[in-house]
């Protein structure tokens, strides 16, 4: 999921780490990255 506004953007992905064939670690993130003063191309 990708959210664009006129300064900022948020986006919410999932990763997961494996050891062989274990999974060892699975996670959901969501981050903002803000653009002060200025537009999101």
């Amino acid at each position: 999921m990708v959210r664009r506004g006129a300064n900022r953007i948020l986006v919410r992905y999932g990763f997961e780490f494996t050891q062989g064939e274990s999974r060892v670690y699975q996670a959901d993130q969501t981050a903002m990255w803000l653009r002060p003063g200025g537009s999101v191309p």
